[in-house]
């Protein structure tokens, strides 16, 4: 995950055993099946990042849906802080999705985790209705730029 690379830490992501089965790229990736907590708690262990998605599925954007005990049961069990990630992948300006991440501050083990990611998205879910379409919003950089639309093309000529 970049922000793993970011920071120099292994980073690993829990996943779903038929999402490992339906992309094994994922396991190329450092992903693991979200059954294999004992394997999750040795890395945290060793300093490496796990992330995991606490609402357990994807869902269409909209409010947070109820959280799984997992993230919390797993900050508690090895002693190592939470930090909420706040994601929304939208089609705004172009005919290409785009994606937005939202890093929060980190939290204590038994902190709530369900609240700040709560928070999170709807400040996310405001910057991005407040921005427009065609503009990056403040406070974020363009990480990587793919192909926007046909119109862009035009642009050139």
């Amino acid at each position: 995950m970049a922000s793993g690379k970011l920071y120099r830490k292994p980073t690993s992501l829990l996943v779903a055993e038929e999402n490992l089965r339906a992309y094994p790229v994922l396991k190329l990736a450092g992903a693991l099946e979200a059954g294999r907590v004992r394997e999750a708690l040795r890395r945290l262990g060793r300093g490496e990042w796990v992330a995991l998605f606490p609402e357990g599925a994807m869902a269409y954007p909209g409010p947070l849906r109820p959280s799984r005990p997992g993230a919390g049961w797993l900050a508690r069990k090895a002693g190592v802080p939470l930090l909420p990630v706040a994601l929304r992948v939208v089609l705004r300006g172009y005919e290409h999705p785009e994606a937005f991440l939202w890093v929060g501050k980190p939290l204590p083990p038994e902190g709530n985790l369900e609240g700040a990611l709560g928070g999170l998205l709807q400040e996310l879910d405001a910057l991005l209705a407040r921005t427009h379409p065609r503009e990056v919003p403040e406070g974020f950089r363009e990480v990587l730029r793919g192909r926007r639309s046909w119109r862009n093309g035009f642009t050139l000529w």
